[in-house]
């Protein structure tokens, strides 16, 4: 089974997308989101059933992740997306993946994918679950939403806000993003809009030592 998640990771990891993402001044690109689908998969193989027909399924078309597993989520669709329960069909597996890192801690597992893909502002992925046969779905969509910038419904006038109260130190784009908890995409799309409006102004440097402070 692990050299299955293994072989399937590998071979999903080189068709995800690589939205940008800087830490300490390099692009890691989306590492969360490579994180997400290990948790995507971890779940699935933590609860399919071995006692149905079907198995586990992964198709990947490039825009899109499907995971399916038989077997439906045992604590319940709606507790699932929630989060706080775990009832896990595979103990033993969820409990590997857990002590290799790859699975979150109990009944996270689902709203910690939920919450990746809304930072990087791609649809909400859609999780279901089949009567017959008994299947339980889940779909990752990698296609970036129109307006990302209003994705997480920060408003512009709050950026300044927030340059103001760092008065002449200024402010980073990361730090933008950290003090909202938006992603970079988002932030930047705020910021440069309000640097075109002349709201806002820069010390004129690039990269990791770019600052922005509210005129």
């Amino acid at each position: 089974m692990f050299d299955f998640y293994e072989k399937a990771i590998g071979r999903i990891s080189q068709f995800l997308p690589h939205p940008y993402r800087s830490v300490a001044g390099a692009d890691i690109g989306g590492e969360d989101i490579l994180d997400a689908v290990k948790e995507a998969l971890a779940n699935a193989l933590s609860n399919y059933s071995p006692f149905l027909p079907g198995g586990l399924l992964i198709i990947n078309s490039g825009k899109e992740i499907l995971f399916r597993n038989t077997g439906r989520i045992r604590a319940g669709l709606e507790q699932a997306v929630k989060g706080g329960v775990s009832d896990p069909r595979n103990e033993g597996v969820l409990v590997l993946f857990r002590r290799l890192g790859i699975a979150d801690r109990a009944g996270t597992g689902f709203p910690r994918i939920f919450q990746t893909m809304a930072a990087y502002h791609f649809p909400t992925p859609v999780l279901r679950e089949k009567a017959e046969p008994e299947e339980t779905e889940l779909i990752l969509y990698f296609l970036a939403q129109k307006n990302a910038s209003l994705a997480k419904g920060v408003e512009p006038r709050e950026i300044v806000s927030f340059l103001l109260e760092k008065s002449k130190e200024g402010a980073t784009a990361k730090e933008a993003m950290e003090h909202f908890a938006i992603g970079r995409t988002n932030a930047s799309g705020i910021l440069n809009d309000l640097l075109g409006q002349n709201a806002i102004e820069t010390n004129g440097k690039k990269g990791r030592g770019k600052k922005y402070f509210a005129k």
